[in-house]
């Protein structure tokens, strides 16, 4: 009923169509707002079949800033190397964001992830005055250990302090909906062996990374190939979480997805009627097929079940 008045509503405002053209255009309209999902806990009966979670941001944290890693690994190698650690934390976002534009997903389809990150290592240390070629063999070393090591565990990562017992739920919860329960980030080919190392690799059906994907989020090429990944139709309903509002929400929305935004500076749960599409060149307000911000993912069973 409400769609109809909304449709009635919108056809008002175009007096110059025929009776024919608005009773089409009344339709088309009922069939596109009936095509926009809601949580079913506020209502409908459109249940996920597949749950996406980002995992930096959402699931983990780096422990300490880039430049404290960086320059604890340098140390272990060469002691007598003095490098300033706030300053490779500084130039690093730069470095990154530049590597990125460069090679996109982390080098897919190109260099590959490892000397992608050599590439963003050896830049951020030049930016804090360290040249690679002075450090000679040692720089390998320093390299090897950050990629294969550092950032592949514990040293780096951390979960936040909600995912475990989170995902405990979102499990149970998942086997008694049918529905998968995954990993999609713009990550590269490790991030499998850090959520084993984080110890929660086992709680997801599957785990999608840009670099498998060969495209980063919000690109619908990645959403399209979790449901892909998931064994599921391209038509399926699905969820996706992450603490990006243009990567994750307007990525989710954008395919007509379900979104749940995180956000620490909000306490409680709220529904997102409206979002700024803020993919394109310029700000757009468009209505949400289903969208809500959260503090944390703890919330989201709660969404789901009403």
């Amino acid at each position: 009923m409400k769609h109809e008045v909304t449709a009635r509503a919108f056809c008002s405002m175009c007096p110059a169509f025929s009776r024919t053209c608005r009773a089409a255009a009344r339709s088309l309209v009922i069939l596109i707002l009936t095509s926009m999902q809601e949580f079913p806990g506020t209502g409908s009966a459109q249940v996920p079949r597949l749950i996406s979670l980002d995992s930096t941001g959402t699931l983990m944290r780096v422990r300490r800033p880039i430049g404290d890693l960086y320059a604890n690994a340098l140390h272990r190698v060469r002691p007598d190397v003095q490098v300033s650690a706030a300053e490779m934390t500084r130039v690093f976002p730069a470095i990154f964001s530049r590597q990125s534009s460069l090679s996109p997903s982390f080098g897919a389809g190109g260099c590959g992830c490892r000397e992608w990150w050599r590439a963003v290592v050896e830049g951020t240390m030049g930016g804090a005055g360290i040249a690679v070629s002075d450090l000679g063999e040692s720089f390998e070393a320093v390299f090897d250990d950050l990629y294969g090591h550092v950032f592949c565990g514990q040293e780096a990562w951390e979960l936040l302090p909600r995912t475990v017992r989170s995902l405990e739920s979102l499990r149970e919860w998942c086997a008694a909906n049918d529905c998968r329960l995954g990993v999609m980030s713009n990550m590269d080919d490790r991030l499998s062996v850090i959520l084993q190392n984080l110890g929660i690799l086992d709680k997801f059906d599957f785990v999608l990374t840009s670099y498998e994907a060969r495209a980063e989020k919000p690109s619908a090429i990645i959403f399209t190939k979790a449901l892909e990944v998931a064994g599921l139709a391209p038509t399926s309903h699905a969820l996706h979480c992450g603490d990006s509002y243009k990567r994750d929400l307007i990525g989710a929305t954008s395919v007509n997805w379900m979104a749940v935004l995180v956000d620490e500076a909000v306490d409680k749960a709220e529904r997102l009627d409206m979002i700024k599409d803020v993919s394109g060149d310029h700000v757009l307000n468009m209505p949400s097929p289903g969208a809500w911000r959260v503090p944390h993912i703890g919330h989201i069973e709660g969404l789901l079940s009403g």
